[in-house]
């Protein structure tokens, strides 16, 4: 399963690796996480005081700075890329502005 959650308030849900989300939700009045507080997944509802643990346990879990893209997705869930092959957005801007230098240098 994977989860993407763009500024504009789009949550799209993957399974299986697929490059289309299985589910689509409007997630614009959901708001921000306070990442003040403990955060947990799939363990405990702090506002009900209620436990909702998993059946089973979480196995490769990752939180992205950016929005992976479809084709991240697919890459991920098949073995093609690894968590390492993402470039974090700083790296990949950075790159893009040392070829555009090198780019302007040459003429």
């Amino acid at each position: 399963i994977a989860a993407t959650f763009d500024p504009s308030g789009n949550l799209d849900i993957y399974l299986n690796g697929s490059g289309t989300p299985a589910a689509s939700v409007d997630a614009t009045g959901v708001g921000a996480v306070n990442w003040n507080a403990d955060q947990y997944l799939g363990a405990f509802n702090v506002s009900s005081n209620t436990n909702r643990g998993l059946e089973g346990g979480l196995d490769d879990l990752a939180v992205y700075e950016g929005l992976l893209t479809p084709a991240q997705i697919t890459g991920l869930a098949s073995g093609a890329l690894s968590p390492t092959d993402i470039p974090e957005p700083s790296s990949a801007l950075l790159s893009l502005l040392g070829m555009a230098a090198l780019i302007r240098r040459r003429r």
